[in-house]
């Protein structure tokens, strides 16, 4: 089977448009848009969901703000607008095309998904959250780091120091991710506004009044997942 890959980027405004990937098998049946992890990329998605791209679906995906060569600096509030962004183009070649467009989002891609397709009313035929985190909570995270380091220090019988504290439990949290003083995964800090982040963390709620109700979700939750842990 062969694939169309395509790059692309808004010309009329490449000082803030984010980078997208399409993914076109010959044939397809429906359009699959997949926002991205933190840290992480467009090319990810495909392979994550390559097997739904074999099963003749288009993929669109894309890099938030910060990841790749996305202009912009990172935040929160600015991986909503990135999505909100490539979801209008998405729809756009739906409608031009007359394939159905179904939505995945994991993880905290889940947030900037369901934000997205309620302010851009976008016709989302179905969508599919994987392990979804629908809220920040910057104080579980507080609570469950706590914990971690309580454990550290019964177990070492001695108060461990802070940064390696949260070194060892950053890598217990994201398993396999690429961590340190200069970055998380493909996102660097440099390319990061870091206060605003942090305001974001505590003070952005965007599924406040978020309602799908005329959109058919499907939700998998897994036994077992040291993200959604923090969140009890």
């Amino acid at each position: 089977m062969k694939f169309i890959y395509e790059t692309c980027q808004d010309d009329t405004n490449v000082e803030s448009a984010p980078e997208w990937l399409r993914v076109r098998p010959p044939s397809p049946q429906g359009i699959l848009f997949i926002p991205p992890l933190i840290g992480g990329n467009h090319v990810q998605q495909v392979r994550l969901f390559r097997r739904l791209i074999h099963a003749s679906f288009d993929l669109i995906s894309f890099n938030y703000s910060g990841h790749g060569t996305s202009p912009a600096r990172f935040s929160l509030e600015a991986t909503l607008q990135d999505t909100r962004t490539v979801l209008e183009k998405a729809a756009s070649i739906s409608q031009r095309e007359g394939l159905p467009l179904f939505g995945i989002g994991a993880c905290y891609s889940a947030i900037p998904l369901l934000h997205s397709a309620a302010m851009a009313e976008t016709p989302f035929r179905k969508i599919i959250l994987i392990n979804a985190i629908l809220t920040l909570n910057p104080r579980a995270i507080v609570t469950s780091f706590l914990a971690y380091y309580g454990d550290l220090y019964r177990a070492q019988n001695r108060l461990p120091k802070l940064a390696d504290a949260l070194r060892r439990y950053a890598d217990f949290v994201f398993p396999g991710v690429i961590k340190n003083r200069n970055g998380f995964g493909l996102l660097e800090r440099r390319r990061t506004r870091l206060f605003k982040t942090l305001y974001d963390a505590f003070f952005l709620d965007p599924l406040e009044k978020v309602r799908l109700d005329a959109t058919p979700v499907l939700s998998f939750y897994s036994t077992e997942d040291r993200i959604l842990n923090i969140y009890d």
